[in-house]
């Protein structure tokens, strides 16, 4: 009899799955201090992987919101914190950076998604990047999905000095063997506020290749739930407008 085929889903759910994103925890959360004091005091618990009280209580919580988020018209809820950026001298005001973060048992549950999409098993049992990871082009330098267990990401100080390092180079010979003339910086504003989520979801859908037909909309859910978040604590118009921007209710009025 031929086993039945293990769907993207019940992949995400798996004690193994939510186990490894629990111990990675250590490597995806970069602000500490946005966390709640019994966030906090979790994730230092959860620095200890061999307490298996705790770590089989949260991937019991991990599973209910899972399943919550997964079946339902539900998002992972976030909330936004604006951080001073730099003074604007033409507006005669602050500039600030949206800082996003959740709760731990979100961003771990967010985490099971990702391990999912980016990594999969091969015959010998070893880690390797699925074929959405290997999407990325070898001349980007963000968030890297990285082969140790004990991470998800490579760590991305290492990769933005390699980064700095490849452009120092690369200017380096350009000047001795003058194959540019002109060297132009670009900063482009707002960049990331400017990426439709939607653009995003279709080029996965699109370049991820055929599938079956369980797995395509298991792929499709997961997507959505990964780009798509409900923002929870903007409660003023005011709040909203300094993060969306002034044209916020033609842009996202999905998300308001």
């Amino acid at each position: 009899m031929e086993d039945k085929k293990v769907t993207l889903i019940q992949k995400v759910l798996s004690d193994e799955n939510i186990f490894s994103a629990i111990y990675s925890v250590e490597s995806y959360i970069s602000e500490v201090n946005l966390l709640p004091k019994e966030d906090l005091e979790l994730f230092y618990k959860l620095k200890d992987k061999y307490n298996t009280v705790i770590i089989e209580e949260i991937i019991d919580e991990c599973k209910k919101l899972l399943r919550n988020v997964l079946y339902s018209g539900e998002y992972f809820e976030i909330k936004v914190f604006f951080k001073a950026k730099k003074w604007d001298d033409k507006a005669h005001c602050i500039k600030y950076r949206p800082i996003h973060t959740a709760s731990l048992i979100t961003q771990i549950c967010i985490v099971c998604l990702l391990n999912q999409i980016m990594f999969k098993e091969s015959k010998d049992g070893k880690r390797e990047l699925s074929d959405l990871a290997q999407l990325i082009p070898s001349n980007f330098y963000g968030n890297i999905p990285t082969l140790e267990s004990e991470r998800i990401f490579y760590d991305w100080r290492q990769k933005y000095k390699e980064y700095t390092e490849k452009v120092i180079q690369t200017y380096d010979e350009a000047a001795k063997n003058h194959s540019y003339k002109y060297e132009v910086a670009l900063d482009l504003e707002n960049f990331f506020p400017s990426v439709n989520p939607d653009v995003l979801y279709n080029f996965c859908i699109k370049k991820i290749g055929q599938l079956h037909q369980e797995d395509a909309i298991d792929l499709e859910i997961v997507l959505d739930k990964l780009l798509k978040f409900k923002v929870i604590n903007l409660t003023s118009s005011k709040s909203i407008e300094k993060y969306y921007g002034e044209d916020y209710k033609e842009l996202r009025p999905h998300s308001i």
